[in-house]
């Protein structure tokens, strides 16, 4: 989300990552448009930021390709225009700016219409998944997913205005995705999304699953939430916060 509209929310994430000692970092941010008709796409370029660049881990980058294909590398030209790895990065920066950090940018593509068993089946998602979740435990890596949830109003498609009287409902639609977040529970997440046809237009969906999936085992606990209803368009976009940690 944009950071004007949800300091509090970045705040709250990132104060959290003060005592990760990590160094490495995968970055899973929303793909708004198609990566060349694959699920993921890595980049090999560096991050600039106002605060200085942020080396992507090019060793980490050429492993990803040897175990799972040269087709992770098909969609790299949709970083240019995606902003939520971008974002993430920005506040790495900033936490760590003495450490010399590196970072695994990953654009996660729509799962379209697809339910918890055919991702769980999905060969491009396995394969990004397993490879990551080796990588996250030898290098003792971060996973940041830069992801927001409903697009709500006549912006995303929706024929009915939305006003302020509407928040609470639409936060309780987002509080029942979020449990199954904070649960760790990947296939109850899309599960859910799936069931209601992704009414509410959450495009966080792929690279929210794919972190649950790659965390296996953690859970979470939701430290912010807001809503940025824009007046002029009687839409709404919302957003949270949630750390995952694993137990001892």
């Amino acid at each position: 989300i944009d950071i004007r509209q949800a300091g509090s929310c970045y705040a709250a994430a990132y104060a959290a990552l003060r005592r990760a000692p990590a160094q490495r970092f995968v970055v899973l941010g929303t793909a708004h448009a198609p990566l060349a008709g694959h699920r993921f796409a890595v980049c090999t370029k560096d991050f600039d930021t106002p605060l200085g660049a942020v080396p992507v881990d090019r060793d980490g980058v050429a492993s990803l390709v040897e175990a799972v294909g040269e087709w992770v590398l098909a969609g790299e030209i949709g970083h240019r225009t995606e902003h939520s790895v971008e974002f993430q990065v920005l506040f790495l920066r900033r936490l760590f700016r003495e450490e010399e950090i590196r970072i695994l940018p990953l654009l996660c593509a729509s799962l379209g219409d697809a339910g918890p068993a055919a991702a769980a089946a999905d060969p491009e998602v396995n394969a990004v998944v397993e490879w990551l979740k080796d990588w996250v435990r030898r290098e003792a890596a971060v996973v940041v997913a830069g992801a927001d949830l409903s697009h709500v109003g006549p912006k995303f498609g929706h024929a009915e205005p939305l006003g302020r009287g509407d928040l609470a409902g639409l936060e309780a639609h987002d509080r029942a995705l979020l449990a199954e977040v904070e649960a760790g529970d990947a296939h109850g997440f899309l599960g859910r999304i799936h069931a209601e046809a992704d009414r509410w237009n959450v495009c966080g969906v792929p690279n929210i699953y794919t972190l649950l999936r790659v965390l296996e085992g953690a859970r979470g606990r939701t430290v912010d939430y807001g809503a940025f209803l824009e007046e002029a368009t009687s839409s709404a976009v919302t957003y949270a916060s949630v750390v995952m940690e694993r137990g001892p």
